[in-house]
C-alpha cells in the first residue's frame, strides 16, 4: 500500500500539459479543479490517497518450538485489509539434505487430526496438529517443520502479500532411551536417560507391570540431571520395576512417554549373571534366530531357570521372550527365539538365571542381567559385547530398468554383507553372499532362474544385466541357506517421450472464465508426453521451482492418460515451475524420468494487466521531466532506456497531448534467465480534445507484448476516458496470447502504487 499525490491544476490543464505516469495514475485522484472559483492555492487542492492493491505481509510469524509433543501452534501478526490467510508448511527429514524450496511448501490439508485445511485461515493463528497418537517410536521427533504465511482477499481482488516465512519449528520430543541397572546392586537400581531438548524437568515413573501401567512418580528432577539412583527397600529386593521418563519443558507441557527400562535389586542368595551370551544366527538361517550362554552355577538352588529378553534396532525397549527351565548340565544353553522375527533387523538378547524357592511365597531369586546389549562394550578390549542376531534376508531396493533388448537389475546388498546400507557396526564378520535372481511373465509364477553375472553399482548395490521378462524376485544365498524371495518387483518402463508443460496458454476448460484460476489470479498447467517404447501401466507428475532438484509429486494417484492438468493452487505469476513424468509398471514402479520441461499457467486478464502495468510504471521512473517542479518545468521531451534494453520516449508541449512511445522495451528478466519479463513496444497517450474548461479527453494508442517476453499479448488504451480532468470511466482492451480480447476496467493495474 503506497501514497498516491496527483497534482492537477487549472492552469496546466490550460497549456495542455499533463504529468503522466500511466493512463489512471495521472487521473485517480480526482481533484477539483477549482469549480467554484475561489480562490485555493495549489497546495490547497493537492490531496493523499491511500489505496491498496497488493496486501502487506505479516510483519512477525510465531512458531511453538519444542513446546509441545503433538503439535506445532503457529500465529501472525495481523494484516490490515486481510479476509483470510493461506499458511503453508515444509517438512524435513533428518537425510533430506536438500536446501529448503519452495516446491516443499504445501497447505494442510484437513484430516482426523486438522479438521480444517490451512487453504483459508480466518483468524491469525492456527494449531497444526502433528501426532494424534504420540509414542517415543514416531518419526515426527525427528522431523524439522517451516511454515509460511501469506494475507489474502479475493473478495476486494486484492493481490495476495509475500510469504513470510518461519524459524525451524520441531516437537517437544520425548527421552529416547533409558537404562536402569538389573542385579548389580542389593539395594540400588541406578537409572540415566538420555537429555531432551527443552526439558527443564524430567519426571521419573516406576510401575511392576511391563507395559507401564499403575505407576508411580518416583522422583522429579530438574533438566540437567539425566541420572537417578533408586533405593529399594528390602521388602521389594528381586521385584522387577519398570520406568519410564516424562520431560516438561518451562511451559508446563510434557513429552510422551519414553521406552520402558527393567531393573531390579539382587537378592542375596540369587545365580550369578550369564555370561558368553551370543546370538549364533548371523545371516545363517532364515526362521528364527538361536541364541547361546553360558550355564550359570545355581548352588543348591531348585526350580532353576533363565529368562531370556529382546530388544532391536527399531526399538530399544526390552521384551520379555520366554523363561525355560535350567538343563542339569554344566554346557552352554541354547534357545531359538522364533516371535515375529523380521527381514533386515537387527536384535540383541540379554538373559538372566532365576531361581523359585521353595517356600510358600515362592520367592524369585534373579541374578544380574547379562552384559549383551546393542550398548555394551568389554571395557578392556572396547569390543562390543552385544549378542547380535539377523536371520539371512532378500536384499531391498530392486529397481529394475529396461535398457535395448535387455534389462538391468540392481538391489541392495543384504544384511550381514559389507556395504548393508543400515550395518550396526558393531561386528566386522561380514559374509560373501551371492543372490539368486528369477523371472517370469505372470506375477504369481516367478520362477524361472537366470544366469547372470553380478557387478558393484556402488558400495552398497549390486546391478545385472538380465533377459527381458515381465516380473523378477531375487534370492540371497549363504552357503546352502537360502532366503526368503523378495517382493515382485517389474521393469522400470523408459522414460516418457516429448515432455511439454504448456507455457501461459489457453486451455479449453480451464482457463474459459477468471473463476477457474487459484488465488493468485493464475491458470492451471498442462503437462503431455508420450508413451515410452514398451509402454507403461501409468505415470507420476513431478513438480518443483528448481530446475535439479526439489522436485515433488503432485499426482496421489497414478495417471493413466498422457496428460495432465496442473491446478497448482500457489502458482504465482512471473514463477517457471519445473516438470518431470515418471512412467510407471503395473506395480506403481518405476525409476526412469522424462525430460525436464518448463511450465507457467496463462494469467487472468485483470491479472495481465497487473503484472504488465509493472514494466510501465518501473520505466516512467527513468523519466525525469514528468518528475520536475514548477509544473511548467514538465514541458519537453526526452528518451530513456530500459534497464534490459529498449527506450521510452516521452513528449510533451502545448498542445495538450503527451505522447509516451515504447520500443522493445525491457526492465525486468526472470529470474536465472536472460528472458524479459515483459518486452514493450507501442503507444500510451494521453490526449485533452473539445473544450479545454471541460477537461475531457481520452487515452489512445496500443502497446504489443513480444513473445520473448514472458506474457505475449496486447494492451489498448483507447477506451480510457478522462472526464473533467479525472479517468471518470472506460476500459482497457486485454488480449493476452491465445485468448479472446477483453475488456479491463482502467482502475486495474495501478492499484497501491
Amino acid at each position: 500500500m503506497k501514497k498516491i499525490r496527483s497534482i492537477i491544476s487549472t492552469f496546466l490543464l490550460s497549456l495542455g500539459i499533463l504529468s503522466v505516469s500511466s493512463c489512471y495514475q495521472l487521473f485517480q485522484s480526482r481533484v477539483p479543479l477549482n469549480p467554484e472559483g475561489t480562490d485555493k492555492t495549489l497546495s490547497d487542492i493537492i490531496v493523499d490517497e491511500k489505496e491498496i492493491t497488493q496486501l502487506s505481509a505479516p510483519a512477525q510469524i510465531f512458531v511453538s518450538s519444542g513446546t509441545y509433543s503433538d503439535r506445532i501452534k503457529i500465529s501472525w501478526t495481523p494484516v490490515k485489509g486481510a479476509s483470510s490467510y493461506r499458511l503453508e508448511r515444509a517438512i524435513k527429514t533428518p537425510d533430506d539434505t536438500e536446501e529448503l524450496s519452495e516446491s516443499d511448501f504445501e497447505a494442510i490439508p484437513s484430516s482426523s487430526t486438522n479438521l480444517t485445511s490451512s487453504l483459508y485461515v480466518f483468524e491469525n493463528s492456527y494449531t497444526d496438529i502433528i501426532l494424534e497418537s504420540p509414542s517415543y517410536s514416531s518419526p515426527e521427533y525427528s522431523y524439522t517443520y517451516y511454515y509460511r504465511i501469506s494475507a489474502e482477499n479475493s473478495f476486494m481482488k486484492y493481490e495476495p502479500s509475500e510469504f513470510l516465512q518461519s524459524e525451524a519449528a520441531v516437537l517437544f520430543s520425548p527421552s529416547k532411551s533409558i537404562t536402569a541397572t538389573a542385579g548389580e546392586s542389593l539395594t540400588e537400581i541406578e537409572l540415566s536417560w538420555a537429555k531432551t531438548e527443552n526439558a527443564s524437568k524430567y519426571n521419573l515413573y516406576r510401575s511392576k507391570e511391563s507395559d507401564g501401567v499403575n505407576s508411580i512418580l518416583i522422583a522429579s528432577l530438574t533438566g540437567n540431571i539425566t541420572s537417578y539412583t533408586n533405593t529399594i527397600p528390602e521388602s521389594d529386593q528381586g521385584v522387577d520395576f519398570y520406568y519410564y521418563i516424562v520431560a516438561e519443558n518451562s511451559f508446563g507441557n510434557k513429552s510422551t512417554l519414553s521406552p520402558l527400562a527393567l531393573g531390579y535389586t539382587l537378592v542375596k542368595g540369587a545365580p550369578a549373571r550369564v555370561t558368553g551370551v551370543q546370538a549364533e544366527t548371523r545371516g545363517n538361517k532364515t526362521n528364527g534366530i538361536d541364541v547361546s550362554w553360558n550355564a550359570v552355577s545355581f548352588g543348591d538352588g531348585t526350580n532353576k531357570s533363565y529368562s531370556i529378553y529382546r530388544s532391536s534396532s527399531t526399538d530399544s525397549s526390552l521384551t520379555l521372550l520366554k523363561t525355560i527351565d535350567a538343563p542339569d548340565s554344566s554346557a552352554p544353553v541354547n534357545f531359538t527365539d522364533t516371535k515375529a522375527i523380521q527381514p533386515n533387523t537387527y536384535y540383541y538378547y540379554r538373559v538372566l538365571a532365576l531361581i523359585t524357592e521353595n517356600t510358600g511365597e515362592g520367592r524369585i531369586l534373579k541374578g544380574p542381567l547379562s552384559q549383551s546389549s546393542a550398548t555394551d562394550f568389554d571395557p578392556s578390549s572396547k569390543k562390543s559385547m552385544a549378542a547380535e542376531g539377523f536371520i539371512l534376508s532378500a536384499p531391498g531396493n530392486i529397481a529394475v530398468n529396461k535398457v535395448e533388448n535387455t534389462n538391468t537389475i540392481s538391489f541392495s546388498k543384504a544384511i550381514g554383507e559389507q556395504g548393508y546400507p543400515n550395518d550396526s557396526g558393531l561386528y566386522q564378520d561380514y559374509k560373501n553372499f551371492t543372490y539368486k535372481i528369477f523371472a517370469g511373465n505372470d506375477s504369481n509364477d516367478v520362477s524361472t532362474e537366470l544366469s547372470v553375472s553380478l557387478s558393484e553399482k556402488d558400495a552398497n548395490t549390486y546391478i545385472a544385466t538380465v533377459p527381458v521378462y515381465e516380473f523378477y524376485r531375487v534370492q540371497t544365498v549363504n552357503g546352502n541357506t537360502l532366503s526368503n524371495l523378495s517382493p515382485v518387483c517389474a521393469p522400470s518402463p523408459k522414460a516418457a517421450g516429448n515432455a511439454s508443460a504448456s507455457q501461459h496458454a489457453y486451455i479449453s476448460g480451464y482457463t474459459d472464465n477468471a473463476s477457474m484460476a487459484n488465488a493468485n489470479k493464475v491458470y492451471p498447467v498442462k503437462i503431455t508426453w508420450s508413451e515410452p517404447e514398451g509402454g507403461a501401466s501409468g505415470y507420476y507428475v513431478f513438480r518443483s521451482t528448481k530446475q535439479n532438484s526439489g522436485f515433488r509429486r503432485i499426482t496421489d494417484n497414478p495417471v493413466t492418460e498422457t496428460e495432465y492438468i496442473d491446478k497448482n493452487d500457489s502458482a504465482k505469476a512471473g514463477t517457471y515451475y519445473y516438470y518431470r513424468v515418471l512412467a510407471l509398471n503395473s506395480l506403481n514402479q518405476g525409476s526412469n524420468y522424462s525430460d525436464t520441461v518448463i511450465g507457467y499457467g496463462a494469467i487472468t486478464h485483470d491479472q495481465y494487466m497487473r503484472e504488465y502495468n509493472k514494466t510501465i510504471q518501473s520505466s516512467q521512473k527513468r523519466l525525469t521531466y514528468m518528475h520536475k517542479t514548477p509544473d511548467t518545468a514538465k514541458i519537453g521531451t526526452e528518451t530513456v532506456y530500459g534497464a534490459n534494453g529498449g527506450s521510452l520516449y516521452y513528449d510533451a508541449g502545448m498542445s495538450g497531448a503527451v505522447t509516451m512511445r515504447y520500443e522493445s522495451y525491457a526492465d525486468h528478466f526472470l529470474p536465472g534467465t536472460n528472458k524479459p519479463y515483459f518486452l514493450i513496444t507501442g503507444n500510451t497517450n494521453t490526449a485533452i480534445e473539445g473544450n479545454l474548461l471541460a477537461k475531457n479527453g481520452h487515452m489512445n494508442g496500443t502497446v504489443e507484448c513480444s513473445s520473448e517476453g514472458m506474457y505475449p499479448g496486447k494492451v489498448k488504451y483507447d477506451n480510457v476516458e478522462i472526464v473533467k480532468g479525472s479517468a471518470g470511466g472506460g476500459y482497457y482492451l486485454i488480449t493476452p496470447a491465445g485468448f479472446p480480447e477483453q475488456q479491463v476496467s482502467y482502475t486495474v493495474g495501478n492499484e497501491g502504487w
